[in-house]
């Protein structure tokens, strides 16, 4: 089966997910979410349709399913630990690994440019969310640390 049409299927059903989910929001607070999910599933259609058009390559390969399954694995440990460590550890832990290893080469400076690259993201997402939208993140470790 094409990869292609397998990552539709999923962002199909992610994207069912994510809208019975906000359904358990607020009037307000499920406007974001539902749009979110709606344009996921619109734009899951057209992938898997332009797949079914294409001929020739798209079929899954090791490294596809290595990387598929590192994101996963990756991404179920960051939702885990989000209550305890808060969302600024947990999110530099996340965004540093990910960047690090989608790095062509995996050397101290690259390491350290993700540090880096992880502290601004995690900035400017803290920033905004908690200072513009005014929406609170769990704060884990450093809420119990007087932090």
């Amino acid at each position: 089966m094409k990869a292609d049409l397998v990552a539709g299927f999923v962002f199909i059903f992610v994207s069912v997910v994510m809208y019975f989910e906000s359904l358990n929001y607020s009037e307000l607070g499920s406007i974001f979410p539902k749009i979110g999910a709606a344009g996921l599933f619109l734009f899951s259609i057209i992938y898997i349709a332009t797949s079914l058009r294409e001929k020739g390559e798209g079929y899954f390969s090791k490294d596809s399913v290595e990387a598929f399954v590192f994101t996963f694995v990756a991404t179920i440990v960051y939702v885990g630990i989000l209550p305890y460590l808060g969302f600024l550890l947990s999110g530099f832990l996340y965004i540093t690994l990910f960047s690090y290893m989608a790095a062509p080469s995996r050397t101290k400076r690259v390491l350290l440019a993700s540090i880096g690259f992880s502290v601004l993201i995690n900035a400017l997402f803290y920033s905004v969310f908690r200072f513009i939208f005014n929406v609170p993140l769990p704060s884990g470790l450093l809420e119990s640390l007087g932090l």
